[in-house]
């Protein structure tokens, strides 16, 4: 045989396999798993909190019949805050006769509230406010009265061992005065809108506040 057959026969035979070794590693390199890094798909951004709706208030004003008392009444769908008096503030006021604070659960649209010093029952509308007061002595008064917004209201003040109240009708006519922790009741200064402290008697820089604009007291 001559050597140029030999020469093509060994470089066929070298071709030969190396297409072998190119057809398994193409096989093995077709069975292995991908190890390309997975793209995080975007999230979507966590809603925000949503906030509890803030309770809202209603204040209604009126007068007890047959009495120079009024009446204030201040509900937040879950309690009332009620105060009847019938002293007039003053420079030099003289003390209520009639004076109470009612402090109950309420839905809002109903209060039913006693203390030594009387029951308070009322029904209450959008607008209006109606219902009785039973005084101490069994004295029954009617009550009426509608819902009141801007300056009028129920005012508050409490420290030193009093609490003062004043009622501020739409007429910008005023009942008011002080009670304190013994028993006793005095009358208290015309109450001023304008001004946001009291210095009178126990109340020594106290902070005047208006019920529905502050939380609900509660004793």
């Amino acid at each position: 045989m001559s050597t140029d057959c030999r020469n093509v026969r060994w470089f066929g035979s070298v071709l030969l396999a190396v297409a072998g070794v190119l057809l398994l590693v193409g096989c093995t390199n077709s069975e292995r798993p991908s190890t390309l890094p997975q793209t995080a798909m975007p999230q979507a951004p966590a809603a925000p909190p949503t906030a509890s709706p803030a309770a809202s208030t209603k204040t209604f004003v009126g007068t007890a019949g047959g009495t120079d008392a009024f009446v204030a009444v201040v509900v937040d769908g879950s309690r009332a805050l009620a105060y009847v008096c019938n002293g007039v503030p003053g420079s030099s006021p003289a003390a209520p006769t009639i004076q109470a604070w009612f402090n109950v659960p309420s839905d809002g649209t109903t209060v039913d509230a006693s203390q030594p010093a009387g029951q308070l029952q009322l029904e209450l509308t959008d607008s209006t406010m109606t219902g009785t007061l039973t005084l101490a002595d069994g004295r029954a008064a009617p009550v009426t009265g509608s819902a009141v917004t801007g300056d009028a209201g129920l005012y508050r003040a409490a420290g030193g061992g009093a609490v003062a109240g004043w009622i501020l009708a739409t007429d910008a006519d005023q009942r008011g005065g002080l009670s304190l922790d013994g028993g006793g009741t005095l009358g208290i200064p015309t109450l001023d809108v304008t001004q946001t402290t009291i210095n009178f008697r126990n109340l020594s820089n106290v902070r005047i506040t208006k019920v529905g604009i502050t939380p609900i007291p509660i004793p």
